[in-house]
């Protein structure tokens, strides 16, 4: 897989701006990253998707000039689809907790041009792609009303071999992962017979 990192230098008390959102308390169970080129930050209200979290207070501006906190900020991994159907590990770092933001996360454009140089960004017809500047493409957003979404991989988990799910989860039996320990053993793949 291919991995891109996307990071940003850390500054106290964050401020940001965004063209437009809606705000709520609720998380969506699987909410969705947007391109979105008024964004200053990254920004994402999903606690469970940092993979490395610090606790720093600060607030975020929103389009309609109210102001919303920020609780935290860390490095987000994605497994993002290209356009040809390749999928990559994307680190997205210095993301954000907003935990009040609406109902998507945030991909910053102005972001990605701050912390990496060599980034460009490219629409054509209903999409939007990120390119390195050896022109491999990174990100593919596709337009889905008016917001330009993010396509990732989201059931990766699913085609995983039976190896790496017994190492990722601590080098369990067999006879530990079937049984009822995990509400979703049923999406694990199977154990092999000489196993």
């Amino acid at each position: 897989m291919n991995r891109s990192k996307i990071r940003k230098e850390e500054t106290p008390e964050p401020v940001s701006t965004l063209s437009s959102i809606r705000t709520t308390t609720k998380t969506p169970p699987y909410p969705h990253w947007v391109i979105d080129t008024g964004a200053s930050s990254h920004m994402t209200n999903n606690l469970d998707l940092f993979i490395n979290f610090e606790t720093v207070k600060g607030t975020v501006r929103l389009g309609d000039d109210s102001i919303i906190g920020s609780c935290g900020r860390g490095t987000v991994m994605i497994f993002a689809k290209t356009s040809l159907g390749h999928v990559s590990s994307v680190y997205i770092e210095c993301v954000l907790w907003v935990p009040s933001l609406g109902s998507c996360s945030l991909l910053s454009w102005c972001a990605i041009v701050f912390l990496e140089k060599g980034f460009s960004l490219v629409s054509s017809g209903m999409d939007m792609y990120v390119f390195r500047e050896n022109k491999a493409e990174v990100i593919w957003g596709k337009l889905d009303g008016h917001d330009d979404v993010v396509q990732e991989e989201k059931e990766l988990a699913k085609k995983l071999p039976y190896q790496q799910w017994h190492e990722a989860l601590g080098h369990p039996s067999p006879d530990y992962l079937k049984s009822n320990n995990y509400s979703d053993a049923t999406n694990l793949p199977k154990v092999l017979k000489d196993w």
